[in-house]
């Protein structure tokens, strides 16, 4: 997912000054993971959330988008998901969970719970297939409208990305 990021934000839009072009929009990659231990990751989660906070108070983010999956990642871009959404930005929430039904019914009912409203957060929820739509909206309960498949014949992974 980093290389993906990383082919994205190379191809933004530049002036002749190497800078982004004022009016578009510019894609910041937010590692809340790095490398190392599940422990470590802390640190950089905070660092995200730091710099979705700057970039909002600035006024200057847009929007941010999530790639999440099961286990771990569900709950440290879900605190990435719900910390967007206390500031009033927009969240595509992009789940790339393959097994994340498994993970869910495995979890006790206080953080189905929590899960349920964290997806409940998001703007716009993509999956990667009918399944999985199926179990965002009738299980995790998530309005229909707000969900979208991408076709796994022609998707692009787009890691997560904040816009300035």
């Amino acid at each position: 997912m980093r290389r993906v990021a990383d082919y994205l934000i190379q191809s933004q839009h530049f002036t002749n000054d190497n800078s982004v072009h004022p009016r578009l929009a510019e894609l910041r990659a937010l590692d809340t993971r790095g490398p190392g231990s599940a422990a470590s990751s802390l640190f950089y989660l905070t660092g995200a959330l730091w710099q979705i906070l700057k970039g909002r108070i600035s006024g200057r983010l847009v929007g941010v988008h999530v790639n999440m999956a099961e286990r771990l990642s569900l709950f440290r871009k879900g605190s990435v998901v719900l910390f967007s959404r206390a500031l009033v930005l927009p969240v595509v929430l992009h789940l790339h969970a393959a097994q994340l039904h498994h993970f869910y019914r495995a979890l006790p009912a206080p953080l189905q719970w929590l899960v349920r409203w964290t997806f409940a957060q998001a703007t716009t929820v993509i999956v990667l297939g009918q399944a999985s739509r199926a179990f965002v909206v009738d299980v995790l309960r998530v309005p229909a409208n707000r969900v979208t498949i991408v076709n796994t014949r022609v998707r692009h992974q787009i890691a997560n990305l904040a816009c300035f």
